[in-house]
Order: structure tokens, then C-alpha cells, then sequence
């Protein structure tokens, strides 16, 4: 028999319940087993550890904390490790170590132990893994700074908070840095730290960034570091570069610090890299045109410029001609007439010349000037004025034991021989001159590549000698009374004997044999 539409929903509706109360029934067995399994996991704190708690409530003596395992711990304000007066409202959690000792019931806990313990962990993974920690400074103490991370204090040296030792260390003072544990001891709970270390790696690795993005002739900028006799040192942004002297200027420096200051800023190029040993070569000159490349196009041989004294040396002095271009005035080429024994007793640096251009050799880079090539040369005027045979005189210079030295003309000085200063024997030039002496002799020989004038006094007298006998001969005097021979020696009368010698009988050879034998 058929159920009536009634009987169906009143079975459908019962049906509905019995499931409903099964889900029920299974819900609350699924907790309860999950209550069950909580409970085998729950473990007492042990002594030691530490835990998160929960805040309870607070009284004047302390806070209670849930510990869990249905059971409250105490932590005295003492313990606390922060200001008693701060908030701490009814279910905060914190983490604190459990310590090895108990009041009444309760567990005592520290959260100043817990922070002292976990503050300690990190320094020791710092010091373990070598990762940096950030500390606050908080003041200075005797040999550098007390630092602080949360509640742990740490000992700074004052040589290791900075790269320069000259940096104002009162500056880091309540600020906050990155730095490196160098020392841990847990005993004694000693921390020594280092930001020096930190910084030197910092900039190791921005060097070699900057030694790997170099390459040879490329064009960078840095800032002058220092200034040295051998040298400048340039930042390129955290690795040093040195541009070496001759490779400041096209021209002669004499201290790098008269071309350049420290802080400059200036334009380099890479002249050689050696990325083993971290060295850079850099060049200053090299960013400016070479004026040796347009010098024998700007500069003819015998030509006439001018130029100033950049520096004197024992054998010249060099003169700038233009901007980063020298020459040499070699100290021969100084003076016509005056013997230098030193070029600064004719230029000074910096005084302002005329030179003449005696050559260019642009392989060697080399340009000689001349200074006394501005002016006429004395030498040539003389010898257009005189030849070999004519008479000259001039102021004796010099005495020798072969000779003496004749002035002639500014800077130029004939030498006699002691065997031209008489027809007779000399045994020394002191015997017939002394210095200061004006003395006339003979030209006999013009060196004109040595330039060099040999004169004698002796020749002069024989040339005089015979012009006199011309001119008496062309006169027509008085005839000469035949002579007497007395043997091999000729006889004169008396009224010849003035002014004649033997010595004028006598052939060269033997007289000079007369000279070294006697």
C-alpha cells in the first residue's frame, strides 16, 4: 500500500535529522580525537629553553605568563628587561627563558635572559658566516665606542670604525651602523666589532667591479687623491689610478703640484691595466694633441721664436716655445764671448727669451736652440777681416807651460807657442809675457771647422825684418860691403850687426835642434 504524500515528507524531513545528528556526532569525535593527539604533543617547559608566552596579568611584583600545558608562569619586572610602566596588554605574546628555579607554584621566566641569549645568537651567526650586524653607537668610551644591539652591548675601536684616521669619530655618535664581529667571547661575554673591515671589503669589491668595466685607451674621469714627487694618485670611484710625471704634460713638470691640486677633477685616459695585480697606468697628455706631431711644420731650422725658461741644468737650459713644447739650449750655445762655466749665469727660469732654432729631431723628440746664434758671430767677423800672414794684436788671456792665450776679439782667443814667442830660445812664455799683457803676433794658421787662429811672434819679427830690408833695397841704400868668411861662420861688419842675429843664418831644422838640446 502506498505511502500518502503527508507520510513521504514527514519521512523525508526525519531523515534529514538522523544526518544532520551523525555530522554532529562525527565533528565532535574529529575533535576530540585532535584534542587527544594535542594532549600527547603538550610537554612542560623544561629549565633552560626558550618559549612564547602569553600575557596573563600584571601586578606590581610582576606579570603572569601562559606557558601552556594548562599551567602559568611568573616573571618578576627585574626580568623584564624593559620600562615596568609600558603597556602590556592581556594576551601579548613574548619569548622568555625559562630559569632554573621556581617561586611557589610558578615557574620563574626572564625575558631579559631570552633577549641577552637570542641577541647573542646573532652575533655568533655573524662571527660564524661572517654576515654583518647593524648597532647603534651610543657613546665613546677609552680607545674607541660602545655599541648596542637591542639590550647586548659590543666594543667598537675607535681604529676600526674608519677608513682615514683623521675622520671627526664624534660624528658617529647615536647613529646607526653596519658592522663586523671580529671577536666573540660567551664566557666573558665580550664583542669586538669592526666597520673598517666591512668598508675595506666594500670598496675591495667595488674595485674589482671597476678594474672588470677598464679597458686600455679609454677615457674616464677621477678625482686627485694625493700628490707625490713620483706621481698622482687618481680615484676612479673606489680603485686608484697613478699618472706618472711624464705623463702629465707634453712638457717638462717640475712638481706635479704646480699643474695640479688635490680635489681636481680631470680627464685621464687608460694608458695600461695589469687586473692581477690591480694596477692602473693612467696619462694626462694623452687627452690633448701631441704638439710634436705639427713641429717641423710650425718651425723652420734657423728660425728665430720666442720662449720662456722652464728649468736650468749643468749642461743647458730648456725653453718652452709654446704651450707643452721644449728646446734645449745647450750651454755652448750661450755666449760668443764669455766662458760659461755654469747656464745660470746667463738664464734664470722663467725669464723671457729670443733663441734661433738650430735643429728638430722629431724621432728623439729633441729640438736645440741657440742663444748665442741671435746674435752675430764674432768669429766670422774676424776672419772676414783677416787672413793668414796679417798682422793682429791683442790682450794676453792666459799663460801655459807650451804657450800663451791671446784675446782677439769676444770669445775668441789665439794661441802662441812658447817656440813662436822669440827667434830665440824661450824656456818659458812667462819669460817674454804676463797675463794683461798686449802683445802683436802673426796669423800662421785659421782652423775655421775648430775654429781655431794659431799666431806667432816670431814669424812677425822675420816678416818685419824682411820689409824693412825691401823697403831699404827700393829706397836704394847705402851698398853692402862684401863679407869676410872666418871658416863656416860669416863675418858682418859692424855697421850691419844692428838689429841682426845669427839666428837669421841659421835653417829651421837647426834651430830647432838648438831648441831641445839646450
Amino acid at each position: 500500500m502506498s505511502k500518502s504524500k503527508e507520510e513521504r515528507l514527514l519521512d523525508k524531513a526525519a531523515d534529514r535529522v538522523i544526518r544532520e545528528k551523525e555530522r554532529e556526532e562525527e565533528k565532535q569525535a574529529e575533535e576530540f580525537a585532535e584534542i587527544i593527539e594535542k594532549s600527547k604533543n603538550l610537554s612542560f617547559p623544561k629549565r633552560g629553553e626558550i618559549i612564547e608566552v602569553k600575557v596573563v596579568q600584571t601586578t606590581k611584583e610582576g606579570i603572569l605568563l601562559d606557558i601552556g600545558a594548562k599551567s602559568e608562569g611568573f616573571m618578576p619586572w627585574d626580568e623584564f628587561n624593559g620600562n615596568k610602566e609600558e603597556a602590556l596588554p592581556l594576551g601579548k605574546t613574548l619569548k622568555v627563558y625559562v630559569l632554573p628555579k621556581s617561586q611557589g607554584n610558578h615557574i620563574l621566566l626572564s625575558k631579559k635572559e631570552a633577549d641577552l641569549r637570542l641577541e647573542w645568537t646573532k652575533f655568533e651567526e655573524a662571527f660564524k658566516y661572517s654576515k654583518p650586524v647593524i648597532v647603534r653607537v651610543e657613546k665613546m668610551v677609552k680607545g674607541g665606542f660602545l655599541t648596542r644591539l637591542d639590550s647586548l652591548d659590543a666594543f667598537l675601536p675607535a681604529s676600526h670604525i674608519s677608513l682615514t684616521r683623521r675622520e671627526n669619530l664624534k660624528k658617529f655618535i647615536g647613529e646607526k651602523i653596519s658592522v663586523r664581529v671580529i671577536e666573540l667571547n660567551k664566557k666573558s661575554r665580550n664583542i669586538v666589532l669592526s666597520r673598517k673591515i666591512l668598508l675595506l671589503e666594500e670598496k675591495e669589491e667595488r674595485r674589482k667591479k671597476i678594474l672588470d668595466s677598464l679597458e686600455e685607451d679609454q677615457i674616464v674621469i677621477g678625482k686627485v687623491n694625493s700628490i707625490t714627487k713620483f706621481g698622482i694618485f687618481v680615484d676612479l670611484g673606489g680603485i686608484d689610478g697613478l699618472v706618472y710625471p711624464e705623463n702629465l704634460s707634453w712638457g717638462w713638470i717640475k712638481d706635479p703640484g704646480y699643474l695640479i691640486s688635490k680635489g681636481d677633477k680631470l680627464k685621464l685616459k687608460v694608458l695600461k691595466l695589469d687586473r692581477e695585480k690591480g694596477k692602473i697606468s693612467l696619462g694626462l697628455k694623452q687627452t690633448r694633441p701631441d704638439p710634436w706631431k705639427e713641429v717641423e711644420k710650425k718651425y723652420e731650422i734657423g728660425s728665430i721664436v720666442s720662449g720662456r725658461v722652464t728649468h736650468v741644468t749643468d749642461f743647458g737650459a730648456f725653453v718652452e716655445i709654446e704651450k707643452e713644447l721644449e728646446g734645449l739650449i745647450h750651454i755652448s750655445d750661450l755666449s760668443w764671448d764669455k766662458r760659461v762655466e755654469h747656464p745660470k749665469e746667463i738664464l734664470g727660469e722663467e725669464k723671457e727669451v729670443e733663441v734661433k732654432v738650430l735643429n728638430i729631431d722629431t724621432k728623439k723628440r729633441k729640438i736645440s736652440l741657440g742663444l748665442k746664434q741671435t746674435k752675430p758671430d764674432p768669429w766670422k767677423e774676424l776672419i772676414q777681416e783677416h787672413k793668414v800672414g796679417d798682422m793682429i794684436s791683442g790682450k794676453v788671456q792666459q799663460v801655459t807651460n807650451f804657450g800663451v792665450f791671446v784675446n782677439l776679439a769676444p770669445g775668441i782667443d789665439g794661441m802662441i807657442h812658447v817656440s813662436e814667442l822669440d827667434e830665440q830660445y824661450v824656456s818659458h812664455p812667462e819669460k817674454i809675457a804676463l797675463v794683461g799683457d798686449n802683445i802683436e803676433a802673426q796669423i800662421v794658421e785659421i782652423d775655421r771647422e775648430k775654429r781655431r787662429i794659431r799666431l806667432s811672434v816670431r814669424r812677425l819679427m822675420q816678416t818685419k825684418r824682411k820689409k824693412r830690408k825691401e823697403e831699404e833695397v827700393r829706397k836704394g841704400g847705402k851698398r853692402t860691403p862684401p863679407r869676410k868668411k872666418k871658416g863656416s861662420i860669416t863675418i858682418l861688419p859692424s855697421s850691419e850687426k844692428d838689429g841682426i842675429v845669427i839666428g837669421d843664418f841659421i835653417g829651421e831644422e837647426t834651430k830647432e835642434k838648438l831648441r831641445k838640446n839646450f
